[in-house]
């Protein structure tokens, strides 16, 4: 039995032509063959291992900093700036009398043609600056055109007229004690609107009639005036007082 096990274990230990090809290589090398109809499968790219360093720390972006313009812009007020830039468009005239009566005209023009009503008022606005003397003779009656486009329906004229009247408080002084009444009339009727930009407007040019005129007419055109606005006649009052007039 033991010589027939041997023999047959020998028989088998053996390859012979007869076995498959498959069997005869696994008897050859000893472990299981693949197929050879499937190709060889790729080794996988290698793994780069991970670092144990943190991640670095993105910082955002510090603004510019500000230039010597930059800060001066950002400290010096809007209102301020805006004065700046109308002042420096505010050229004398070569013609100022030719000038007043192309005002009166486009002054009178039609109202809704309301470019050439704030062009009448930006012409105004340098005879106040320029030629004072020009203004004297009709300054009532400049006034009174003023007055008629403060009221103006639409709001750039209206803001252009109160903006005309400052200048000329401003550049006038005193010489417009005779319009203090009439103008802050209808500046504190401006300065109880609902509408920011007019408030301010009426506020700036009475800022403006309160620094330069007398303030005894301003005192008393305030309390006449405001009798329909008190607010913003009592609130001004409050102002003069705290000034010492």
């Amino acid at each position: 039995m033991g010589e027939i096990a041997t023999s047959s274990l020998g028989s088998l230990s053996s390859v012979d032509m007869n076995t498959p090809a498959e069997l005869r290589d696994y008897l050859d090398v000893g472990t299981p063959v693949k197929s050879r109809d499937s190709p060889p499968r790729p080794a996988p790219p290698p793994t780069k291992p991970r670092s144990k360093l943190p991640r670095p720390i993105r910082f955002l972006s510090l603004p510019k900093a500000a230039t010597g313009s930059d800060k001066k812009a950002a400290s010096e007020p809007k209102g301020q700036i805006k004065k700046s830039q109308d002042q420096a468009r505010l050229q004398p005239l070569s013609n100022p009398e030719q000038a007043l009566t192309k005002t009166f005209k486009l002054l009178h023009s039609a109202s809704d043609d309301w470019e050439k009503k704030i062009e009448g008022l930006t012409s105004l606005r340098v005879m106040a600056q320029n030629h004072m003397d020009i203004l004297m003779p009709k300054l009532h009656d400049i006034c009174l055109a003023i007055i008629n486009e403060v009221k103006n329906l639409r709001s750039a004229v209206s803001c252009a007229a109160m903006a005309t009247l400052g200048d000329m408080y401003v550049h006038l002084q005193r010489a417009m004690d005779s319009e203090v009444e009439g103008t802050a009339r209808v500046l504190l009727h401006k300065a109880s609107e609902a509408n920011t930009f007019i408030r301010q407007g009426a506020n700036c040019a009475l800022g403006h009639m309160v620094q330069s005129c007398t303030p005894t007419r301003v005192m008393n055109a305030l309390l006449v005036g405001g009798l329909s606005h008190r607010n913003a006649a009592a609130s001004w009052s409050q102002y003069l007082e705290k000034r010492g007039h």
